[in-house]
């Protein structure tokens, strides 16, 4: 799901005055490779003899034999980003996905569906007239992992530990004011969780999907705890949770080891084991694939995945990266201080050219500020490829013939294309209408310290969302005091940032989707983004997965997944 390498959280005043926000523009933290542990760790795999589906003979890379792979899920993927797994750690896509496997929340999303926050400890929830008071009743019945029982005195602990750690992804808690004593138990079964003032039903909800929001074993945390680390070191090699599975090991940049829950309230899970194999380099990943070696390959670039079609052993999934590829254009730098000139961009560029021949398919345009797959997504497209429009509006701006400095990064896109190859297809298409563009290529962190320093006059990104919610584009890329995108393209529309505070507090569904709605055509108007495309997210497996349906939020559900 990433973007990018991370940037360091900025602090402007999110929707619930959040102290910080998580950064988009790299999605979660990804790492480079450990040279030798992956080249090792390849040749184990690609020494392995084993078929397809786990049959034939032989034994898999995990010593595991082929013909008892029936309940063994061997998942390859890089996995340098995972810092922590402890899930109010955890913060880069490696370290969500593992922890979402082994712990549980109050709500969460089911399959790939992220517009509707469904119970998962909680069996139903309501929230005050006001607003500030949220009241969560549990199933019966829960219990950890180990076989404790998990009461509402679990949450409180669980939410009262995520925010005195305070890392990464504890903002997500703090910008609606929780703090510790927030979460109190009123009885084993209910929970109440006070707000500092109210917030959109759907924000809350969506955040609360996140790991930073899971419950732990207060018990077996606090055994475990070491010169005041509330138990982070000892979460990184276990799980003290009752999601579906269980952590039974870390080796670093090696292998992350998970195993069924005994106990688990929900349906058992048809793999006993899962294996997640950290394996980078991505030509490894596709030969390990074809020879069965493993089950799934998660980092296919797109010439990769094309040479998998027709093959009769090995399927390709696909699913949306919430993520948006945009250009951004500073309105405080001429010549896109004016309205007409970023719209005379939008008109300049081949989207159908760009997303078939250079990110060759595994995308879907979209011109809004909204992602696909959630809630406030506008499909409305209004500006078709068209130079003479243009043209024309660059007449009428006094900017025919004008240079422009477009800073792109290094590296892929989240769709394995390269950067320079989008930039390049960009500046071919801008200079056919008159815009000349030197195209920069830089690091990330060079990229981002001209951005954040509002130095940037056009820059080709990708963002993502901190939640799977409107309000989370639109306070980045709408308000410019929250100091996130519309800061760096110097973007300045009271009126935009009105409605975005505005949906942010509004608790019917109709309103606030047409409150988006309304703010996606005034940045389509007159906004700093020329938005190129949403990423698809391809995932090749064997033909004989199923139950594999790709979420943004935290890769997949393990737990769905079987063999045919």
């Amino acid at each position: 799901m990433s973007f990018l390498l991370p940037e360091s959280p900025p602090s402007p005043a999110g929707p619930a005055g959040a102290a910080a926000r998580r950064p988009g523009d790299g999605l979660r933290r990804r790492g480079r490779a450990a040279g030798a542990a992956a080249l090792l760790l390849a040749a184990s795999l690609l020494a392995a003899a084993c078929g397809g589906g786990g049959g034939g003979g032989g034994s898999t890379a995990s010593g595991t034999p082929a013909g008892t792979r029936s309940d063994t899920l061997i998942y390859a993927m890089d996995t340098s980003d995972a810092v922590s797994l402890d899930p109010a750690v955890a913060y880069e896509s490696t370290s969500v996905f593992v922890a979402h496997q082994a712990y549980s929340t109050l709500v969460t999303f089911r399959g790939s569906d992220l517009t509707k926050p469904v119970g998962d400890l909680a069996e139903s929830w309501q929230v005050s007239s006001d607003g500030k008071v949220w009241t969560f009743h549990l199933k019966s019945g829960l219990r950890f992992a180990n076989g404790d029982p998990l009461t509402a005195g679990d949450v409180a602990y669980s939410f009262d530990r995520a925010v005195q750690l305070n890392q990464g992804p504890a903002w997500l808690l703090t910008q609606f004011g929780i703090a510790k004593g927030s979460t109190v138990a009123t009885d084993d079964r209910t929970v109440q969780i006070h707000l500092a003032h109210a917030v959109s039903p759907n924000i809350f909800l969506s955040v609360l999907t996140f790991p930073v929001a899971a419950v732990v074993n207060p018990r077996e945390v606090q055994a475990h705890e070491k010169n005041g680390d509330m138990g982070q070191a000892w979460l990184n090699g276990h799980s003290a949770g009752s999601g579906p599975y269980v952590l039974t090991g870390w080796q670093r940049e090696a292998q992350i080891t998970l195993e069924a829950n005994p106990n688990y309230y929900g349906e058992k899970p048809a793999m006993k084991t899962v294996l997640i194999k950290h394996m980078p380099e991505t030509t490894n990943q596709l030969t390990a694939l074809q020879r069965g070696d493993i089950d799934i390959a998660h980092n296919l670039s797109p010439d990769q995945l094309r040479s998998l079609q027709g093959a009769q052993d090995v399927q390709v999934v696909d699913g949306l990266n919430l993520g948006l590829v945009y250009l951004g254009m500073n309105a405080g730098m001429a010549p896109f201080d004016k309205k007409e000139v970023r719209q005379a961009v939008r008109y300049a560029i081949d989207y159908e050219g760009l997303i078939q021949e250079i990110v060759q398919g595994h995308a879907i345009p979209v011109q809004g500020i909204e992602p696909s797959g959630i809630p406030g997504f506008d499909p409305e497209r209004p500006y078709a490829y068209d130079p003479a429009k243009a043209k024309e509006l660059l007449r009428a701006a006094g900017a025919s013939d004008v240079t422009v400095d477009l800073l792109a990064p290094t590296g892929p896109d989240p769709t394995g294309a390269d950067y320079g190859d989008i930039a390049a297809k960009v500046k071919n298409d801008l200079e056919q209408v008159g815009i000349h563009v030197n195209v920069q290529q830089m690091t990330q962190a060079a990229l981002l310290a001209k951005y954040r320093a509002q130095e940037a006059q056009m820059v080709l990104m990708g963002w993502f969302p901190d939640y799977p919610d409107p309000d989370a584009n639109a306070q980045a890329m709408g308000v410019y005091e929250n100091k996130e995108l519309a800061y760096r393209l110097r973007y300045k529309n009271d009126q935009v940032a009105a409605l975005v505070r505005q949906a942010a507090a509004e608790s019917d569904a109709a309103r606030r989707e047409a409150l988006y709605r309304q703010i996606n055509q005034m940045m389509m108007e007159d906004g700093p983004f020329a938005v190129l495309y949403q990423p698809k997210k391809s995932v090749a497996m064997r033909a004989d997965i199923e139950g594999y349906a790709y979420n943004p939020q935290w890769t997949v559900d393990l737990a769905a997944i079987r063999r045919k």
